[in-house]
């Protein structure tokens, strides 16, 4: 967790800088009609790759690799969870794992974004009743939501499951 977090950080705050100051609204959509390319790509790939059925376990290099997938997440449309499960998937880790380390992963991106916010922008006129029951209430989702993504990881090939997201 301490390795991931680690190469989140170093590359995606300067990425979110970048993003903050020279990103518009039109390169946004185009970096989202990118993605959903990217996804389909993706799809192909792993529909066509030569099947490895051996597990592989996680390693320090696999970590990192997760770290440096779910820094992408600070450009605008790209998944934060989707681009850790399927770095995590394509190195060779079982579907199921991958999903639920990639919300474990995310869990101090997560804490960590919400102070850089309340000190860099603050929270948009909200007060700290309302951010705190925002996150209590996004927990509670993220739960629910791990729980479904893992049952569907367990049942769908993922491969389906990319390339239903880049069409969509």
């Amino acid at each position: 967790l301490i390795i991931s977090t680690v190469f989140t950080g170093l590359e995606g705050l300067p990425l979110y800088l970048l993003t903050r100051k020279y990103f518009t609204e039109l390169t946004g959509s185009m970096l989202v009609g990118l993605i959903g390319l990217l996804l389909v790509g993706y799809a192909a790939f792993s529909f066509f790759a030569r099947k490895n059925e051996e597990k592989k376990e996680l390693t320090v290099r696999r970590l990192i690799l997760a770290g440096i997938a779910q820094g992408f997440a600070v450009l605008p449309g790209v998944s934060r969870s989707g681009s850790v499960q399927g770095a995590l998937i394509l190195s060779g880790i079982e579907p199921r794992k991958a999903v639920r380390l990639s919300f474990i992963a995310g869990l101090p991106m997560i804490i960590l974004a919400i102070v850089a916010f309340a000190f860099t922008d603050g929270f948009g006129g909200l007060n700290v009743f309302d951010v705190i029951i925002g996150i209590v209430v996004s927990f509670v989702a993220s739960l629910a939501t791990m729980k479904t993504v893992t049952r569907l990881a367990e049942k769908v090939k993922f491969h389906y499951f990319s390339l239903a997201l880049g069409i969509v």
